[in-house]
């Protein structure tokens, strides 16, 4: 299993931040998707989910900070655990349809961070 399975980079989805990651990495391929108007970035490989899946996206509900998604088989037990470990829960476990389940927690030193599961179908 993968362990970085999504990121976020906050930004306006504007040509000039794809530009520029496109000249930086040449093996992502963006595909803009409205109504969000965010872009989705894969690598030459393929589409999620056999590659990290990127964002690059701003608006209501999206991260202040560059935030990684780490795969977990129990979203459930993880926010748990996360928590009694000193995490804070920033964004309870929320579904996206088709995809899978992810939350957002502040970790012990204040980093953000998402914890993401698979949809089991």
């Amino acid at each position: 299993m993968k362990i970085v399975v999504h990121s976020i980079i906050p930004c306006d989805p504007d040509e000039r931040a794809k530009d520029f990651y496109a000249a930086l990495f040449p093996n992502w391929r963006f595909k803009s998707l409205p109504p969000n108007q965010f872009w989705e970035i894969t690598d030459e490989n393929g589409d999620y989910p056999h590659s990290i899946y990127l964002a690059m996206m701003k608006g209501e509900g999206t991260p202040a900070t560059p935030t990684s998604y780490y795969a977990v088989s129990d979203i459930d037990a993880a926010i748990e655990t996360a928590v009694s470990l000193g995490a804070e829960l920033i964004v309870p476990k929320t579904p996206v349809p088709g995809k899978g389940y992810y939350a957002e927690l502040l970790d012990v030193v204040k980093n953000n961070f998402g914890l993401w599961q698979d949809s089991p179908d």
